[in-house]
């Protein structure tokens, strides 16, 4: 199991086509790598670093021990799943019923607690563009057209990898539409 410090993590799955989705992101607090230690099975997806990440790492057999000894350890795992399955429940619905231009500007959010803070009247997300099609479940044509939508609307700016976000506000507003 491992717990973030700093930095952030995602977990995503790939197919031998080379298709990719994203199901969750990690920052620091956040746990993963909870369901082989429960249930034996390999790990169904893969952990990338999207910054510099330090980990702590709980092995199997302390794991195990904790469990045993400690069933205040159980109930946190438990919320912890659970959690996890509303965020993915979450994305899920969203990649169903709501618009490329919402999922983007909702993952943008989602992005920011874990982004560099560059000045008191923006933050930056550094992230390339296919991340983000792979994140919300659309092509990377499809990403673009929305963030040069927020860039003409003063919403954020594009540098290279990095999206720099002037109006979180409207960030929030679009992501809450369909």
């Amino acid at each position: 199991m491992y717990c973030i410090v700093s930095g952030s993590v995602r977990l995503s799955v790939s197919r031998e086509d080379g298709r990719e989705t994203v199901f969750l992101l990690f920052g620091p607090n956040d746990c993963f790598g909870v369901s082989s230690l429960v249930d034996g099975e390999p790990r169904p997806q893969t952990a990338r670093a999207l910054t510099p990440v330090e980990l702590g790492v709980l092995e199997a057999d302390e794991f195990r021990r904790l469990r045993a000894e400690h069933p205040s350890f159980n109930d946190a795992l438990l919320r912890l799943a659970f959690r996890q399955m509303r965020e993915v429940s979450t994305h899920l619905a969203d990649a169903k019923l709501s618009s490329v231009d919402a999922r983007v500007a909702a993952r943008i959010i989602e992005l920011t607690p874990m982004s560099s803070v560059a000045g008191p009247e923006h933050l930056k997300v550094r992230l390339p563009q296919s991340e983000i099609a792979s994140m919300v479940g659309a092509s990377r044509q499809s990403v673009n057209k929305a963030l040069q939508s927020f860039q003409r609307n003063g919403w954020v700016t594009l540098q290279h990898t990095n999206i720099i976000v002037h109006d979180l506000a409207a960030l929030v507003r679009i992501s809450s539409r369909s």
